[in-house]
């Protein structure tokens, strides 16, 4: 979920607990997040960038992101960044930190990754078309 800054105002006729969800997503999505995942929708979540929540001061550590427990808990993550120039890093390192950091093998990775289609805004079909290339070009042991 994204709001820039200027809507929050609109959330104000939401229900207390979605609007809360809302506001901790938008002020620091990594921390505030954890606690009210049971409120998420199962089906997608995108995951909140990683080094850009460290480097923010909104968790103090990487061990401290939410993806290994969203993944655990079966909740479609996708990957992301951040403004990459400023933060310095790249969707590439993000996945690195994932296996690094938080145990992510090759087979999560690629779950994860294909997530990355399935959550898009493209029509189903280019979401079809999309996914048989990405499984025809991954590269199973």
């Amino acid at each position: 979920m994204y709001l820039p800054s200027g809507d929050m105002a609109a959330v104000s006729t939401l229900p207390s607990f979605v609007t809360r969800v809302i506001f901790m997503l938008w002020k620091c999505p990594g921390r505030g997040a954890v606690d009210e995942v049971q409120f998420l929708n199962p089906y997608t979540r995108t995951t909140p960038p990683i080094t850009s929540n460290v480097k923010t001061g909104c968790l103090p550590e990487l061990k401290d992101h939410p993806v290994r427990n969203y993944f655990d808990q079966g909740i479609m993550i996708t990957l992301n960044t951040d403004d990459p120039a400023m933060f310095r890093t790249s969707l590439a390192h993000e996945y690195y930190i994932c296996q690094q950091t938080f145990g992510f093998n090759d087979e999560h990775l690629r779950e994860v990754a294909r997530n990355s289609f399935e959550a898009s805004f493209l029509p189903a079909e280019k979401k079809l078309e999309f996914l048989n290339l990405f499984d025809a070009a991954s590269v199973r042991p």
